[in-house]
């Protein structure tokens, strides 16, 4: 799995450090939350405290509510720009059982699948 993390992030950190990161796949509901996420909205609490959350196999906090999740073992990172690319492998996944509609964000909205 690859994902890209603003370079300043302290959540690149908190990866290092325990050598996993997490990914949660969204439900259109969630908007929310993605805009907490992405430092447009305040965050109650950035140690996840008040934001439903379980811990995967690995340590990494996986979101609640969310439609599928990956729990990966840290295997690379890259510079990008000004992102960090890490590379992480696969050691666990799931799907709810909820078939909501992700949430999408494209030339910066948020959008729906075309029906």
């Amino acid at each position: 799995m690859l994902a890209c993390i603003h370079a300043a992030s302290p959540i690149l950190d908190a990866v290092a450090a325990s050598g996993a990161f997490a990914l949660t796949i969204l439900s259109g509901r969630q908007e929310l939350l993605a805009e907490m996420f992405a430092g447009r909205a305040p965050r109650p609490d950035p140690a996840f405290g008040a934001i439903p959350h379980r811990v995967a196999a690995t340590g990494a906090p996986l979101l609640e509510g969310g439609l599928a999740w990956l729990d990966c073992r840290l295997q690379q990172s890259f510079p990008g720009g000004d992102h960090t690319i890490l590379v992480g492998m696969v050691v666990a996944a799931g799907v709810a059982a909820d078939r909501d509609d992700p949430l999408l964000y494209f030339a910066s909205q948020y959008r729906r699948l075309a029906t």
